[in-house]
C-alpha cells in the first residue's frame, strides 16, 4: 500500500485484519491485525515531569519535558517517539530540541489547575504505537500523571483514566478516500468504553471502537475531519486532520 504524502503524523494504514469492516456514509473502519513486537523492544521513559509532581500553576506551561529513548530512530518519517499531553495533538520527540508542556498545547490554551497525563510512546515502522509488552513487562511507552496547583486533599482517582489519539493528525496529501492509520491509546485502572465520533463537512456519525486495537480508516472526504473519543470532563481525545489531494493532482 502506498504511503500517504503527509505534513505531520498522519500515516497510511497497514493492511487490515480479516475482522468485519464497519461502513457508514462511505467511511470504512477496519481493525488491524496485531503486529509482532520488535526485538529488542525500544525503551522510552519520561524523565520530567515525574509521576506525582506538583507544578506551580504560574510556571507550569514553561515546565520542561524530558524523555529518554533508546533503540528507536528519532526523527524518522514513520518511526520515532510521539509525546502527547492530555490526549491533545502529539508532537515528535527530537533529540537535542527543548520541549515544554506549553509546546504540547494550543497557543491560546492554558494548563488548567488539576491532574494531567503525559504520554511518550515509540512507533513501529508502519507508524503504529508499540502498545504491547515483553514477558518481563518491558514496554516501549511511558505515561506519567502530575498535578498543576495544589494536590487535591480529597481522595482522587490517580492516575486518572486517559485517552490519547496519536494518528491521524495534521495535513495529508493523498487520493480521495485513501486509508489512514487510526491509533488511540487508553490508560487507567478501568479502560474507558468509548465510541468514535466522526465529523466531516457533510456528515456526523458514531462508530463502535475498541481502544485496544489500531484501525484502518478509509473513505474520508477532502477537507477537515474531526475524530473524537470520550466526553469531558471524563477521558477524551480528539484527532483533527485536513485531507487534500496530492500536489500533482491539483489543476
Amino acid at each position: 500500500m502506498a504511503l500517504a504524502s503527509t505534513a505531520s503524523t498522519a500515516a497510511s494504514a497497514p493492511a487490515p485484519s480479516s475482522t468485519p469492516q464497519i461502513d457508514t456514509h462511505g467511511v470504512r473502519l477496519e481493525a488491524l491485525a496485531e503486529a509482532p513486537l520488535p526485538s529488542p523492544l525500544p525503551h522510552v521513559e519520561i524523565v520530567e515531569p515525574a509521576f506525582g509532581d506538583v507544578l506551580d500553576a504560574r510556571l507550569a506551561r514553561h515546565s520542561s519535558v524530558r524523555v529518554r529513548a533508546e533503540g528507536v530512530a528519532l526523527g524518522a518519517e514513520r518511526e520515532g517517539v510521539l509525546v502527547s499531553l492530555d490526549g491533545k495533538r502529539p508532537r515528535r520527540w527530537l533529540e537535542g530540541r527543548a520541549l515544554s508542556l506549553g509546546d504540547l498545547l494550543a497557543d491560546d490554551e492554558d494548563l488548567a489547575v488539576g491532574a494531567h497525563a503525559l504520554l511518550a510512546v515509540a512507533l513501529a515502522a508502519d507508524g503504529r504505537a508499540l502498545r504491547g509488552q515483553t514477558p518481563q513487562g518491558k514496554r516501549a511507552l511511558s505515561q506519567v500523571s502530575f498535578f498543576v496547583g495544589a494536590r487535591p486533599q480529597a481522595p482522587t482517582e490517580f492516575p486518572a483514566p486517559s485517552l490519547f489519539c496519536l494518528s491521524p493528525t495534521g495535513t495529508s496529501y493523498d487520493k480521495a478516500g485513501a486509508p489512514l492509520l487510526l491509533d488511540v491509546l487508553a490508560f487507567g485502572a478501568a479502560k474507558p468504553s468509548v465510541r468514535l465520533r466522526v465529523r466531516t463537512r457533510q456528515h456526523a456519525f458514531e462508530l463502535p471502537f475498541d481502544v485496544d486495537r489500531a484501525y484502518s480508516l478509509s473513505g474520508l472526504p477532502f477537507g477537515d475531519v474531526w475524530l473524537t473519543l470520550g466526553d469531558a470532563p471524563g477521558p477524551s481525545a480528539q484527532c483533527v486532520i485536513t485531507l487534500n489531494p496530492p500536489v500533482e493532482a491539483r489543476p
